[in-house]
């Protein structure tokens, strides 16, 4: 018996205790149609709020080609602190999504 896609990226969101799973928001019944013809693909992905680094965990392994790009204001945790930050298709920025100034952003996305 296989899997269904969504239970598949629900178990990943859970396994790195990501609150996208099943465990919580269960965003995963969302994003596995959406990214089901991309995800084994080279593909680049943004996501605003990076926290303590989970989804990336996450999003690693269930998108073994994409790039990961993320943008947050570190307050809460700081950024040293994520080592997840340090993978080599992970990057990011200190960024305010909604004030700004963008130009960390632009520099990031232009690399």
């Amino acid at each position: 018996k296989t899997t269904p896609v969504h239970n598949m990226l629900g178990q990943i969101f859970n396994k790195y205790r990501c609150d996208k799973g099943g465990l919580r928001h269960r965003y995963d019944r969302v994003y596995s149609p959406a990214l089901q013809q991309l995800r084994k693909g080279e593909f680049n992905m943004l996501e605003i709020g990076i926290l303590r680094g989970e989804s990336f965990k996450a999003w690693l392994e269930y998108c073994p080609q994409a790039q990961l790009y993320g943008i947050d204001i570190f307050k809460r945790v700081p950024a040293e602190s994520i080592g997840i930050l340090q993978n080599e298709r992970v990057h990011w920025c200190k960024c305010n999504s909604i004030e700004g100034p963008f130009d960390e952003f632009i520099k990031m996305v232009n690399h």
